[in-house]
């Protein structure tokens, strides 16, 4: 939805945009995001925008930046490019 401007889903093109997605927290609402570095810190990182479709109201989630995501910690990576090992030789 974000590139083409139209739901996959039903094909309608007005497609709403949500910049900051809000959570509830401790300290009243903050951004939406995939994780924190620490326990310490307010600092979110992976920031989530939605796009929402206005007529089916299918709803597309997107990561504003990866930078401060751990692979290891905070996703993991699935390589749709690696070949796959099948049960035959």
């Amino acid at each position: 939805m974000r590139d083409e401007l139209r739901c996959p889903a039903c094909g309608a093109r007005k497609i709403l945009h949500a910049p900051k997605v809000l959570d509830a927290d401790a300290d009243g609402r903050s951004e939406l995001a995939i994780a924190k570095p620490s326990v310490w810190s307010s600092r979110r990182v992976g920031k989530l925008e939605a796009y929402i479709c206005a007529g089916c109201m299918l709803v597309e989630w997107h990561v504003k930046e990866l930078e401060g995501l751990d692979e290891h910690v905070d996703v993991s990576v699935l390589d749709g490019e690696a070949p796959r090992q099948g049960p035959y030789r």
